[in-house]
């Protein structure tokens, strides 16, 4: 979708955007009624009345409305119930206009093929003990608008599904077998809903990543917070959430390749807060070294002086 240039000195840019809904994948949310608010007052209703689980982050069902061009939201309201707890949450927030203006009408650019593109998509995330975060989101990458906290409410079945002869418990087990697998549901069971656990992900840390011994093109960043950041071969220390896939792309003996990088969440998280407990601003480098021409890439996070080798890290090298 190409963004109108159309402004309404009252509303702002009359621009091309669809809202979307999420959740993180293994811990789904039943979404009860959700809406952007327009500085009008008109509202855009989010998908509703749904299991959400994209992913953090991700984009899941997407509300086509006509038209699709209209001024930015200034706040929203959202209702859901985290299936993991059984609890509902219900949140109204003023959105950043300001900065929504900024990221809708500033392009993102992803080097690797130098394409430009501003968002078109905001993504409403919802997490177990009520953290929910919005998203903007486009094809060349997500950016992190706004994280806030929703209060438990109390709500009957019947104001939640439509449904007043079944329970909470059997809601969630229904929703819960019909969105997770056999071992996702007993992982689930496991370790429990979590809730904070992706409020504590979006902390920020100064870093960048570095290729070693080899010439990079560009990286592809999917942080724990839900962004996704396309960066060139040599990107300067910024604020970012700690990394939790990545693909590197370089020139090699035998070509071009490229590598996905999995690191477990909770490692990544800890090796960068353990840098940062004494001096949260130190600036710290990823150093990304190929192991040879078509072989696995270690990482290597470091201040310049202490270093940490990531051991959980899952690598696959392919031809790009």
């Amino acid at each position: 979708m190409k963004p109108h240039r159309e402004t309404d000195m009252t509303l702002g840019p009359i621009l091309e955007w669809l809202p979307s809904e999420t959740a993180p994948s293994t811990r789904p949310a039943w979404v009860v009624s959700g809406d952007f608010i327009l500085p009008d007052g008109n509202r855009i209703y989010i998908p509703d009345q749904r299991t959400a689980r994209a992913g953090w982050g991700r984009i899941g069902s997407t509300h086509i409305v006509d038209p699709v061009a209209r001024p930015l939201p200034a706040a929203m309201a959202v209702t859901w119930f985290s299936l993991s707890e059984q609890q509902s949450y219900s949140a109204q927030v003023e959105l950043p206009f300001d900065r929504l203006v900024a990221m809708f009408t500033t392009p993102l650019n992803n080097p690797l093929d130098d394409t430009d593109a501003a968002p078109d998509r905001l993504i409403v995330g919802f997490a177990p003990g009520g953290d929910v975060m919005v998203w903007a989101a486009g094809i060349t990458g997500t950016v992190e608008v706004g994280l806030w906290q929703a209060e438990p409410t109390r709500l009957s079945m019947d104001e939640i599904i439509g449904e007043g002869d079944i329970t909470p418990e059997a809601l969630a087990e229904m929703l819960l077998k019909e969105s997770l697998t056999d071992d996702e549901r007993e992982a689930l069971a496991r370790a429990g809903p979590q809730p904070g656990l992706w409020r504590a992900r979006a902390q920020r840390f100064i870093w960048a990543p570095e290729i070693v011994a080899a010439t990079g093109r560009a990286f592809r960043l999917e942080a724990l917070n839900g962004e996704i950041e396309w960066l060139p071969a040599a990107p300067a220390p910024a604020p970012r959430a700690a990394p939790e896939r990545m693909r590197l792309y370089w020139h090699s003996t035998i070509g071009a390749l490229v590598a996905e990088l999995v690191f477990d969440p909770t490692e990544s998280l800890t090796a960068f807060q353990k840098f940062t407990q004494d001096l949260p601003d130190r600036p710290l480098r990823l150093l990304l070294e190929p192991a040879d021409a078509d072989g696995g890439v270690e990482a290597v996070l470091t201040d310049g002086t202490l270093a940490y080798r990531f051991e959980g890290l899952s690598v696959a090298v392919y031809r790009a």
